[in-house]
């Protein structure tokens, strides 16, 4: 059996999960629009910075919901930086202090197959969720979903506008009702949803003891708190966790190689990617795309701090950032460009990895 001190961190490439953060003591986390506008531009740079892929979210009053993927183990690092940014926004905004949010975030791994769908489901039925509309009509929910302006049920159901902030991925879930494009996809997500809303309140309609509700509550099979999945990927879990009791007091998954290797041994890394020499990339003058986009890989990939990399380049952590934002600039204007970093990428992933 397994002893669980408290929330397991599960972290490995590619892992799939529900993530819940609240306000401190249950108080309100977005107090006007430009609060819940900030976090959605955080949380559009979050994604491209910690290259995660956002399934699914909704803001309420005193917490968020996001369904994301992880390309990396690096969920802790992803939330740090998203609930790290807002509270200092929001702090400064307010003129208060102390804690906004209340602990650490909660996540539950979820098995990739058959369990997207009603994940974002239950993420976008939560407006509908609070007591003053859970005696409402069908109908009025239904509308109430579709309306509600902090969530991506619209990504699911109409064409957005090209740009939106942030970019939902809709077609995994997509594939689970069957859609073979996504005009199908948006039209029977909408009928799935509202299906949802129609069984869950024939089943509120029933006496309190015939009542089967867990369906609509699918979080709540999570097992340990953790991890949502059959029996299969419970067994790739505890395959993770092992035998060591020490696991469950930490993040758990694949290590953080990422912190382990000395910026040094990257730059050595991307000067070999790029086909270029370390002393050329180290070299002070303007411009200099290389050493712009190795400062860029750095931080996308190696996901090092502007202070180890101003060390490494001999610069201030100020001055790396602008770098940063130049490299991250010159692979969004060029398609080319873009598909060599890209590359480059995933070449220092492997090698970093070993």
């Amino acid at each position: 059996s397994w002893r669980v001190a408290r929330h397991l961190r599960i972290e490995y490439p590619g892992a799939l999960y529900h993530v819940t953060a609240r306000g401190n003591d249950r108080q309100s986390l977005f107090r006007t629009t430009e609060d819940r506008l900030h976090l959605l531009e955080l949380l559009a740079e979050g994604l491209e910075r910690y290259e995660v892929h956002l399934f699914g979210y909704v803001l309420m009053t005193n917490h968020y919901h996001l369904v994301v993927q992880t390309e990396h183990p690096n969920l802790n690092r992803f939330m740090h930086y998203l609930n790290t940014a807002y509270t200092v926004w929001t702090n400064k905004r307010n003129r208060r202090t102390g804690h906004l949010f209340e602990g650490r975030y909660k996540a539950i791994a979820i098995q990739e197959e058959g369990y997207l769908l009603s994940v974002t489901g239950y993420v976008h039925l939560n407006p509908v969720r609070v007591s003053q509309w859970r005696s409402r009509s069908i109908e009025e929910r239904m509308e109430h979903v579709a309306a509600y302006p902090w969530s991506s049920f619209r990504a699911y159901t109409k064409t957005m506008p090209k740009g939106a902030e942030p970019t939902i991925s809709c077609d995994r879930a997509w594939g689970e009702l069957g859609a073979r494009n996504p005009r199908e996809g948006r039209r029977q997500y909408s009928s799935y949803i509202h299906g949802w809303l129609v069984k869950e309140a024939e089943e509120q309609a029933k006496p309190k003891g015939r009542r089967e509700l867990e369906e609509f509550a699918p979080l709540s099979e999570a097992r340990l708190g953790c991890f949502l999945g059959g029996d299969e990927f419970r067994d790739f879990i505890q395959g993770l966790l092992g035998a060591d009791e020490s696991l469950s007091q930490e993040v758990v998954g694949s290590k953080a190689w990422r912190h382990e290797v000395p910026v040094a041994k990257v730059l050595e890394l991307i000067a070999s990617t790029r086909n270029v020499t370390v002393e050329n990339l180290r070299e002070r003058r303007r411009p200099h795309p290389e050493r712009d986009l190795a400062m860029y890989l750095c931080r996308q990939t190696a996901e090092k701090s502007l202070r180890e990399i101003g060390e490494a380049f001999g610069i201030g952590p100020a001055a790396v950032g602008h770098a940063v934002k130049r490299g991250k600039q010159r692979t969004k204007e060029d398609k080319r460009l873009a598909r060599s970093v890209t590359k480059s990428k995933e070449t220092l992933i492997r090698l970093l990895e070993t």
